[in-house]
């Protein structure tokens, strides 16, 4: 609508359906940017979300990390303790051993723990190792033996006579 006052510049003033429209327009576009809104906040949040997530999982595995690194440690220094206990034991038996092994330990073990004593000169024996060696028997030693031979071939030929009569039957 136009509003006639001979002057040819004129304000535009809308009418009912038009006011409606424009204010459904900006009510659309209010709407719009609103949505437009929430969908930068919802993105800004996961984002956040995203962000703060990552962080804890980082600050977590850093904390996992460290904890096995303390855990790993700990082990490595037990078992460095086992070996240096086990290796001061094997020192001390070996001092055990290079004492037991002198001569005055020895008999020392053999005298109170063993009760032997020294020999008396009655049980020395010496040997003269210059003469050739030589068996000797006694003839009673050879008649046992002649004797066990004997008995034995005798027992031999009957066991045998005795298989040959088995099969010649």
């Amino acid at each position: 609508m136009y509003s006639g006052n001979g002057n040819l510049a004129h304000q535009y003033v809308p009418d009912e359906k038009e006011k409606l429209a424009i204010i459904k327009k900006k009510e659309l576009e209010a709407r719009k940017k609103n949505k437009q809104n929430m969908r930068l906040k919802t993105k800004f949040r996961a984002r956040t979300v995203v962000a703060i997530l990552t962080m804890l999982s980082m600050a977590f595995l850093f904390v996992y990390g460290e904890v096995r690194q303390y855990e790993m440690e700990t082990a490595v220094n037990k078992a460095n303790e086992r070996l240096s206990q086990i290796q001061d034991e094997k020192n001390r038996a070996l001092l055990n051993i290079e004492k037991t092994r002198n001569l005055t330990s020895i008999e020392n073990v053999a005298t109170t723990e063993l009760g032997m004593s020294k020999a008396t000169q009655d049980q020395i024996v010496y040997l003269d190792l210059e003469k050739k060696d030589k068996v000797e028997t006694s003839q009673e030693n050879k008649n046992i033996v002649h004797h066990a031979m004997t008995e034995g071939e005798k027992v031999i030929g009957e066991i045998t006579e005795k298989i040959r009569n088995i099969f010649s039957v």
